[in-house]
């Protein structure tokens, strides 16, 4: 399972862009999960073919996470 991870990532970084982190739909659906008071600015690049794995949803998650405190 790890193999099929590392191939994936390293399949998109060849689609991607220098200097943007590039993440599937399930990278993006955990860090939906792990927003607890923190907010990730992710963009949506939609369907990209990535070489042996298809066409896949993918987005670019562009900046850290921001905590957000209250008053």
């Amino acid at each position: 399972m790890m193999q099929i991870r590392i191939n994936t990532a390293s399949r998109m970084e060849s689609t991607g862009e220098g200097g943007k982190i590039h993440i599937s739909h399930s990278s993006y659906q955990l860090l939906l999960l792990q927003q607890d008071g923190e907010s990730f600015v992710i963009e949506d690049r939609g369907e990209r073919e990535i070489k042996g794995k298809g066409r896949m949803h993918t987005y670019w998650l562009s900046e850290k996470p921001v905590t957000h405190q209250r008053i």
